[in-house]
């Protein structure tokens, strides 16, 4: 761990109003509220959700729970309790339902429609117990309880969600704690998972994001790792991942995102740093080889990063610095 090390924000980022802009949903513990950005209109956070009823959040995720074409709000807490809060016509929240994790101590949820039947499932993870379970949802927005993922090997770090191998069935990327490996396991539509493969390195797996980086209709992973620090850039070719783009970083990498930052229509990699002033731009010329890189100075570190897109060679960034919030903006040069 780095000396005075920040805790990251509680935050998700998604398209909450289905106008094709993410949103960036963010835990204001100050006054125990949730904020709701909208990306375009980032200066002036304008909508709060009263979250005073719960204790303190841990995770966030977003998910259509109760199947009516609105995208809801899932907040864990500390207490094991995770609250719902559901979007109506009026893009309004309210509190929805709530129930309790009852095994174990959770780090994260997820959610995905793991059992194909058109309705988003949760998935929890934990913090001192390897496994994830997965919890499916009884149609009405309540959830059964969690069937435990047996293919984990180690205490997770964090899970990404996809569709890996076309199948139009969600697979579940896992990064470990402290392991220098990341799993990929399968999903047979039944909501059934298991162990297809793994990626091995010599660094230790932080972060993961997934996008088809050479734009040939199959998602590519995107890792940035620790001991040593560097991005590894691995194009899925039926369904085995190869290392194509490796990448030096100047430190321990806190934030990954994929935007395309100059507007050429090909997805770039950005990057910030623990303790750096600056953001790194992996610019993506063609087909995702990223032969040229920039450093974007920031007033200071940057605990997140949330792309919009605000014209050419425009770019917005979130900045999380302990208790206070700024929104960044950064021309980028072609």
């Amino acid at each position: 761990m780095y000396p005075n090390q920040p805790i990251l924000p509680v935050m998700v980022i998604n398209d909450l109003n289905n106008d094709d802009k993410a949103e960036l949903i963010i835990v204001n513990n100050d006054n125990k509220t949730i904020i709701i950005i909208f990306a375009d209109r980032p200066s002036d956070p304008s909508k709060t959700i009263d979250i005073s009823n719960i204790s303190t959040p841990i995770s966030l995720t977003t998910a259509d729970v109760n199947n009516d074409s609105f995208i809801d709000i899932l907040v864990l807490d500390d207490f094991n309790m995770i609250t719902i809060f559901s979007q109506d016509e009026n893009s309004t929240f309210r509190t929805f339902t709530n129930f309790t994790i009852n095994d174990h101590q959770p780090a994260f949820i997820k959610a995905a429609d793991i059992n194909n039947d058109q309705h988003d499932d949760i998935i929890v993870g934990y913090l001192n117990v390897s496994t994830l379970t997965i919890h499916m949802n009884n149609h009405n927005g309540t959830f059964a309880n969690g069937t435990t993922v047996y293919s984990i090997t180690s205490i997770v770090k964090l899970i990404e969600i996809a569709d890996l191998n076309g199948d139009e069935y969600v697979d579940i990327i896992v990064l470990y704690q402290n392991v220098t490996k990341i799993d990929i396991l399968l999903n047979d539509g039944t909501g059934q998972v298991t162990y297809n493969r793994t990626i091995s390195s010599a660094g230790t797996p932080e972060l993961l994001t997934i996008k088809d980086m050479d734009m040939d209709q199959s998602l590519d992973l995107i890792i940035a790792y620790s001991n040593p620090n560097e991005v590894i850039l691995y194009f899925n070719r039926n369904e085995n991942f190869t290392e194509n783009f490796v990448h030096s970083l100047d430190e321990k990498p806190n934030f990954i995102a994929i935007a395309n930052v100059n507007d050429d229509t090909k997805p770039d990699i950005i990057i910030s740093y623990f303790e750096s002033n600056q953001l790194h731009v992996f610019f993506n010329p063609e087909n995702g080889t990223m032969p040229y890189t920039v450093h974007v100075p920031t007033k200071e570190p940057m605990h997140a990063i949330w792309p919009i897109y605000g014209g050419l060679g425009f770019m917005f960034a979130m900045a999380e610095f302990e208790t206070h919030m700024n929104i960044l903006e950064i021309t980028c040069v072609e």
